[in-house]
């Protein structure tokens, strides 16, 4: 099997996007501005990068607990931006495990796993 690689695609948050972002409930005190795509090289679709997490208490959760990811989602050929919640990938390498990896991605990404391009590294 080939080496995953990152995609690495570069976006920098523009004034809507860091007003947005830095408005979210509970979320990060300080943001990155220029991000890169974190999913697999060569993906379909869109670009996407995670903008902001807000904590799993208060108004920055879902209603089952779970914490709100905001993903910066971009098309190259289209102009097309925007800011995003979507839900986590479920995805894990040994279920309940102590020891267990998470997926880091949104729930459906093209690809692999995030925690398949570890196994490789």
């Amino acid at each position: 099997m080939a080496k995953l690689r990152a995609c690495g695609e570069r976006i920098t948050l523009d004034q809507r996007e860091i007003r947005f972002l830095s408005d979210i409930p509970h979320g990060s005190k300080s943001l990155e501005l220029v991000l890169e795509c974190e999913l697999q090289s060569g993906h379909q679709g869109p670009h996407h990068t995670i903008g902001d997490t807000s904590h799993s208490f208060g108004a920055g959760r879902l209603a089952n607990g779970e914490a709100v990811t905001w993903w910066v989602r971009w098309d190259d050929p289209n102009g097309r931006r925007d800011v995003v919640p979507m839900g986590n990938c479920q995805e894990e390498t040994d279920r309940g495990q102590v020891m267990s990896e998470v997926c880091i991605l949104f729930d459906r990404h093209p690809g692999h796993h995030s925690f398949e391009w570890a196994a490789q590294e």
